[in-house]
């Protein structure tokens, strides 16, 4: 009795020729991606409903809860949200001022993720600066901003 090698068996390849193994591996790693978007687009809206709660000038945290809800915001309504966001800065005590400038953040965070899906990679410091010279907004140190909203690579 002669015994027979065992055959190799290759994995089942799909429409496109790619072993069902790495299909489902890209499907776990869109999955976890798309979970890690989520929560970065959670986190924005729970700051702006925080602030919504203990604001006084509530209306800057509802715009601001607006603008987070819009799935494509144009670059007009952040340049009127940016001018409103800073008119409010004005004659505003110092724990008033720093939820402003909490809403600011969260705008421009907001803003970078959404430029970043849509370009398929992650927005850049010259975009981030380009942003806030077209649209007014003030950051205190847009460099230092930008490494601290940096996705890692999600995007």
């Amino acid at each position: 009795m002669t015994m027979v090698p065992a055959m190799k068996i290759k994995p089942a390849a799909g429409p496109e020729g790619a072993p069902e193994s790495k299909k489902k591996e890209q499907s776990r790693d869109d999955k976890e991606r798309n979970r890690l978007i989520n929560a970065r687009m959670r986190v924005y809206r729970n700051r702006v409903h925080e602030i919504m709660e203990q604001f006084k000038k509530g209306g800057l945290a509802e715009k601001t809860s607006s603008f987070l809800a819009d799935p494509e915001p144009s670059v007009q309504r952040m340049e009127r949200l940016a001018g409103e966001l800073t008119a409010g800065m004005e004659g505003s005590s110092k724990a008033s001022q720093k939820k402003i400038v909490l809403l600011t953040e969260t705008m421009v965070g907001y803003w970078l993720d959404k430029v970043s899906l849509k370009k398929g990679s992650k927005a850049s410091l010259d975009e981030l600066n380009e942003l806030t010279a077209r649209t007014g907004v003030k950051l205190a140190d847009a460099k230092q901003f930008y490494q601290q909203w940096d996705p890692g690579d999600i995007f």
